[in-house]
């Protein structure tokens, strides 16, 4: 067995002391240091968050005028309120096709917007654009009932 000097022994308590404050400082600059990169990155997601919940609230404030035109155009507001029977004959009604028009250039003028629908409380009617071929939605084309949507011909409606 080896016995230690009192100048070893102070070494190995130096030395002991001096690796337990290493010890002690990293681990408190590892906790500090990750706190700060904790807070670093929820700052940066709170920011794209931001950012992404602006581009959302404009994408609907757009879509929102939209809709706003759609029901505050003088030809639908003129025809609705005058269309008061549920599946009347319309396709051959000038006002009717100029409606349907209507939605079609509002699905065409926005990428975005893909059908203009409406339905009227007072007849029970729907009405929407004109339905394009879409390749590979066959689906839709074959699914919709003409006698619900007024978009597609039917001899039961003139």
């Amino acid at each position: 067995m080896m016995v230690l000097n009192i100048h070893q022994k102070l070494w190995v308590f130096v030395g002991g002391a001096i690796a337990l404050a290493f010890v002690i400082f990293g681990m408190i600059a590892v906790s500090r240091t990750a706190q700060l990169t904790r807070e670093s990155t929820y700052s940066e997601v709170q920011g794209v968050v931001d950012v992404k919940a602006r581009e959302i609230e404009r994408f609907f404030a757009e879509r929102g005028r939209i809709v706003s035109t759609f029901t505050q155009s003088p030809t639908v507001q003129d025809y609705f309120a005058g269309y008061r029977t549920y599946h009347a004959p319309v396709f051959a009604d000038a006002d009717y096709n100029r409606v349907i028009d209507y939605f079609d250039a509002l699905v065409a003028s926005n990428d975005s917007v893909k059908a203009v629908f409406f339905a009227d409380e007072n007849s029970q009617d729907y009405f929407a654009n004109r339905i394009p071929e879409i390749p590979g939605q066959e689906w839709l084309t074959q699914d919709c009932n003409p006698g619900r949507i007024r978009n597609q011909e039917s001899s039961l409606y003139g």
